[in-house]
């Protein structure tokens, strides 16, 4: 399409939304009531399973309902003084906490405190809450920890015992016990090991939803945290307690961002405009859009998760990017003297194409992001704002002209002064009478906005003077900061944990310091084994298989063994032997049937154990789960010990074992599996977006040089932005992977209307140079204004209170600033080219012109 057949469809587009204003607007009007009562229907709630791929899901989905290996929230006893928590009146404390738990729902839990009242009834007919003797519960604790205990002892000590107290608590015992062994008669005497801390697990049950999950997992918690003394000081930690706080956090803060985005929003078009009818005109705008997508989303059912929130800064920093432009040029039409329906035809004629390309491309942006995304959740939030987008475009290019012709049908404005030159600022007026404290606010406000204009006017007059005689320095600097981020890059770390979403002031912040300060931050995997797994070779392999998993570094030890939960373990302490032709399913059927204690410090049944280990299906039994746990580690560390497992299965030949097949993963380090994952998929999303605007782009100015350049200022500002982030420590994360899409998304708003502007400089049939130095002196303050409210719009990102949405408002912001610096500084310089053709270019009509 022709430049000249595209001015006429946007004069044409002009005269329809002018002339049927009135149907127009009651048209969206009633929508925009739809959509509002459809607001009142959102869900706002986070799933972490969102944020994994299909088979991570399907793996974790498989081992919390097939082996009861889900939905965990641990309970930190801390004493509040120098006392131990096994003293009597402690232990008692710690006790009824977990009775109210028990009593209210419908819970297991596995604590030391309930082992400990079980062995007083069996041994002394008596429950914890009526000994006041430790001497007493001493022996209750050496009747659980015998002599064929001792791995047990040792893992108790280190997940449900805070270390290094845990050592002398049950050094202690196996002493006792080795000591009443060798036939020590009289009554034993214990002193009481010092614990400073001491954890208890409490387990739903596999039957409720994820909400009603988090709910009651929030409910224990308060319960709690209700008990506190100071004394003994409880804490709860769960990853359903984690994303029921960020769900809060995002609730209450959400209202917060909005009115940061409003103020923000109303200080920039009132420095810009000056007008309160400008200003209510472009607030409505923004606030039928915002309507129409939150509005829209609700009623296809989309679950709103702290990442679409991030939307509403992206919907409004392109909605008030059209705005401005749309209004600024109007304005300037109108400074020429013509009648307000001609000025908004020019408006429509000159700009147009310039709001379709920003806001398509940006559309274009995120649509191929979440078509290329391998994950539900970042695959969501991009078609939102999307879908956000083409409500922008479609509310913008209607309303702009239907509202503006309405508004001057009924309140007309005066013809303005053609005496003023374009893009000529008007001074700030002056204020008297009326009430002084409201006009003492306004004159402040209007003075930052006078420096802040000032300061966009020197950037437009720096990047003026850098085209005219500094452009080879600009490309100079420009390709040596390009290098250093290059290199810089590099060193990009990634962070994929429930940790990144705590921040100091949420409550689960302080129970997960608290859990990682006395008991590390132990991470359990998992090798699911699905199949034919009624076979002793396989037993046999599994057992070989630990054993090489005591040379992993990493991977926690136990007595000089790596720390591994398997069905094998059940077999040795109930002194079964697999001879050849032994029939394996007897021996499950034994151990999964048995009410036998198998772990005497717990005081759990096989059958309880076994429930975690083996998966029955009819007759046979299907599926075999091996657990391990790994120190602290980060994500690298954990994908090369998986990868050592994978390994050394083949080497084992796991996979010649007929009908037997196998899965790495689960639990929290499945985003460590996933990292190189979300890496791709942001390289992926950041190159095919560049593409595919670069090819819409193209598509409308026919000219492939002007449409590489306007593409150029997000390259620069991508990969400035990527060396910043290892250089201030900011790592990648579930957030900071939408970085690519949102920058290619919004940051090409900048150079498309600098361009545009450019472009018709020229056909004015003024030179390179002229028209590069026009486009920076007109649109200057116009592009700042632009770029700060989106910049202090993602700013407002960090009142999310989570450390990942930090990170992402600041990386976001930062980029936005890096694209404008470009798109004032580098952009010019390529626009004009080698040759600086000074010489007034003849006027032209088509996009031809373009040079």
């Amino acid at each position: 399409m022709s430049f000249q057949t595209s001015q006429t469809f946007w004069e044409r587009w002009s005269d329809f939304v002018t002339r049927r204003s009135r149907p127009i607007l009651a048209v969206i009007l009633t929508l925009t009531v739809f959509f509002t009562f459809c607001l009142f229907r959102t869900r706002v709630g986070t799933d972490f399973s969102d944020f994994h791929v299909k088979d991570s899901n399907d793996l974790i989905n498989t081992i919390q309902y097939g082996f009861d290996e889900g939905s965990y929230l641990y309970i930190v006893f801390e004493s509040g003084s120098d006392k131990s928590l096994l003293t009597p009146e402690l232990l008692k404390q710690q006790f009824r906490v977990m009775q109210k738990i028990k009593e209210n729902f419908n819970v297991r839990t596995r604590s030391i405190v309930e082992a400990i009242d079980e062995g007083l009834r069996r041994n002394k007919g008596k429950s914890i809450l009526d000994v006041t003797d430790y001497s007493e519960i001493g022996e209750a604790i050496l009747a659980l920890s015998g002599p064929r205990t001792v791995v047990d002892l040792e893992k108790v000590s280190s997940h449900f015992l805070s270390n290094p107290e845990a050592i002398d608590f049950y050094t202690k015992f196996r002493v006792a016990a080795s000591v009443a062994g060798a036939g020590g008669g009289g009554k034993l005497s214990f002193d009481i090991p010092f614990v400073k801390a001491i954890r208890a697990y409490v387990q739903l049950e596999a039957k409720y939803t994820l909400d009603e999950e988090k709910e009651i997992h929030a409910s224990i918690r308060d319960i709690a945290e209700s008990s506190s003394t100071p004394e003994l000081k409880l804490y709860a930690i769960s990853s359903e307690v984690v994303i029921y706080d960020v769900d809060k956090q995002v609730r209450k803060n959400a209202i917060l961002m909005g009115l940061i985005l409003l103020f923000v929003d109303i200080f920039f078009l009132w420095g810009e405009f000056r007008k309160g009818k400008e200003i209510f005109l472009v607030l409505f705008i923004l606030a039928t859009s915002c309507i129409w997508t939150f509005g829209m989303a609700s009623l296809l059912g989309v679950r709103l998760s702290f990442l679409h929130i991030i939307a509403l800064p992206i919907l409004l920093g392109v909605g008030i990017d059209n705005s401005f432009v749309f209004g600024r040029r109007l304005s300037e039409e109108r400074k020429k003297g013509k009648v307000f329906s001609e000025a908004i035809r020019t408006t429509f004629k000159e700009t147009g194409l310039g709001i379709f390309l920003a806001t398509i491309t940006t559309f274009i942006a995120f649509l191929s992001s979440a078509l290329t995304s391998s994950v539900a959740g970042i695959a969501s939030f991009n078609l939102l704002v999307a879908l956000s987008m083409a409500i922008c475009l479609v509310i913008t290019i209607t309303l702009q002209g239907a509202i503006r012709m309405e508004a001057e049908k009924r309140f007309p404005s005066p013809l303005p002064s053609p005496s003023k030159g374009e893009g000529e600022k008007d001074s700030l007026p002056s204020h008297r009478g009326g009430w002084s404290g409201l006009i003492q606010v306004k004159a402040i406000f209007d003075r930052i906005y006078l420096y802040l204009n000032k300061i966009a006017d020197g950037f437009a007059n720096l990047g003026s003077r850098g085209v005219t005689s500094h452009r080879r320095l600009i490309l100079m600097v420009s390709a040596v900061f390009i290098i250093i981020a290059l290199i810089s890059s590099l060193g990009i770390e990634t962070e994929f944990d429930y940790g990144i979403f705590l921040k100091k002031g949420m409550p689960t912040y302080l129970a997960e310091r608290r859990e990682v300060k006395y008991f590390g931050r132990s991470r359990a995997g998992y090798i699911l084994i699905e199949g034919d797994v009624e076979n002793p070779v396989l037993l046999e392999k599994m057992k070989l298989l630990e054993d090489k998993m005591v040379k992993y570094p990493h991977v926690e030890k136990v007595l000089g063994r790596a720390n591994v939960d398997s069905i094998n373990d059940l077999i040795y302490k109930m002194r079964y032997s697999l001879p050849a032709g032994a029939s394996v399913k007897e021996i499950f059927d034994i151990i999964t049937n048995s009410e036998e204690t198998g772990n005497h410090v717990l005081d759990e049944s096989y059958r309880e154990l076994a429930s975690h280990m083996v998966r029955k299906k009819g007759d046979h039994y299907d599926g075999l789960l091996m657990t391990f746990f790994l120190e602290e580690t980060d994500a690298n560390k954990t994908q090369a010990i998986c990868d050592a497992l994978e390994k050394d299965m083949k080497s084992l030949k796991f996979n010649e074992i007929p009908g037997i097949h196998t899965r790495i993963g689960g639990g929290l380090i499945s985003f460590h599996l996933e990292q190189k994952l979300y890496f791709r998929n942001f390289v992926e999303s950041f190159f095919i977006t560049l593409v595919m605007n670069f090819i819409v782009i193209l598509a409308a100015w026919r000219k492939f040089w002007q449409s590489l350049v306007a593409v150029a200022p997000i390259i620069v500002a991508v990969i400035l932005t990527l060396g910043f982030m290892p250089i201030f420590n900011i790592k990648l994360n579930l957030m900071n992977v939408c970085l690519g899409s949102i920058i290619v998304g919004l940051g090409d708003d900048y150079p498309i209307h600098i361009t545009e502007r450019f472009a018709e400089g020229r056909r004015k049939g003024l030179g390179k140079l002229e028209a590069a130095r026009n486009a920076l002196s007109s649109l200057g303050s116009n592009i700042m204004a632009c770029a700060m409210t989106s910049i202090f719009g993602f700013g407002a990102a960090c009142v999310l209170a989570m450390p990942v949405a930090e990170s992402f408002g600041i990386l976001i912001s930062i980029s936005l600033f890096f694209v404008f610096v470009a798109s004032i500084f580098i952009l010019p310089v390529l626009l004009i080219g080698r040759k600086n053709n000074s010489v007034a270019a003849p006027a032209m009509t088509c996009r031809e012109d373009i040079c």
